[in-house]
């Protein structure tokens, strides 16, 4: 059995996002693949990986790969993969990089002819659709919609954040992942590696079950060919800011498509050390969000145990 690392929304290697895919299948076009029912293997679980005991291997996985997800996937059917996504410390609903690097590993092994598209289902049954558009992996959300906070819902964020009134543009809680999104000015932006709290930040995120939260802001001209900026502050998780989020992008759709005007926009998640650009576009009917990138195999390591 094999692990393939990726780094997600970018063409560089060694940026963009890491992520750890993990292909539960016996063997792959031209070659053999350590086979998990053998005796004795701790992998064995895995042999049926819908079962409690596969679930706790994959999480001893990603904990030993310590990348901000590690994503398992296993053919259903002649339609479907399955696949689930674990944090080094919690199984996750929905990894948007995770999902991007997996359908990449699908193609560049073969186990997926490159002009067919992939459709995953998650652990919680949600169909997310891959193809191919224009060397990029273009997968297929959900909308989200945005409801307001309450008032000690700001109060704590504002906090974790050291905020002024005067420096937020908006605060909001995602339906789709439970994240929260807070909109702030161009300076309060980047005076955020100066004054974020994580702890305030985690402590936030567990009073309310938030998965995470967005800090965005318009780019500007100095940004080059972005429309937004954002980051993602996670660590109840176990991953203080996760360097490139693409499931964040249906949220930030919800707010900046009407303040855009417009249904496309490009985004950066400007990680202070691995930058990565999503593509982002709702469909006309506002019935799905496309968000793509591109994707670079790294690494690929045979499991010895």
């Amino acid at each position: 059995m094999r692990l393939y690392v990726v780094d997600a929304f970018t063409s560089t290697p060694f940026s963009g996002n890491g992520a750890g895919v993990v292909l539960l299948s016996n063997e792959t076009p031209g070659e053999r693949i350590h086979n998990t029912k053998d005796s004795g293997s701790v992998l064995a679980p895995l042999a049926d990986p819908t079962s409690p005991e596969a679930c706790g291997v994959m999480q001893k996985i990603a904990a030993e790969v310590n990348l901000s997800e590690t994503a398992f996937t296993w053919k259903m059917n002649s339609s479907h993969h399955a696949i689930r996504y674990f944090s080094p410390r919690i199984e996750i609903a929905l990894c948007g990089h995770a999902t991007l690097a997996t359908a990449k590993v699908l193609w560049e092994t073969e186990m997926v002819p490159r002009d067919e598209p992939i459709v995953f289902l998650t652990g919680e049954d949600r169909e997310l659709h891959c193809d191919l558009d224009n060397g990029r992996v273009r997968m297929r959300f959900p909308p989200d919609v945005l409801d307001e906070l309450t008032a000690d819902e700001k109060r704590r964020l504002m906090e974790a954040l050291a905020l002024k009134e005067s420096d937020v543009q908006a605060m909001h809680k995602g339906r789709l992942n439970s994240d929260y999104l807070v909109v702030v000015s161009g300076d309060a932006f980047d005076r955020l590696d100066q004054q974020v709290s994580m702890a305030l930040i985690q402590e936030a995120n567990e009073l309310t079950g938030a998965r995470g939260l967005i800090v965005a802001t318009r780019a500007t001209a100095c940004d080059g060919e972005v429309d937004i900026k954002s980051r993602f502050f996670c660590p109840n998780a176990g991953i203080p800011e996760d360097p490139v989020t693409g499931s964040s992008f249906p949220t930030l759709a919800a707010y900046f498509v009407p303040v855009l005007h417009r249904r496309s926009f490009v985004g950066l998640q400007d990680h202070p050390r691995r930058k990565g650009h999503v593509f982002v576009s709702v469909a006309t009917d506002d019935s799905s969000v496309a968000i793509s990138g591109e994707a670079v195999v790294v690494s690929r390591a045979e499991f010895l145990v």
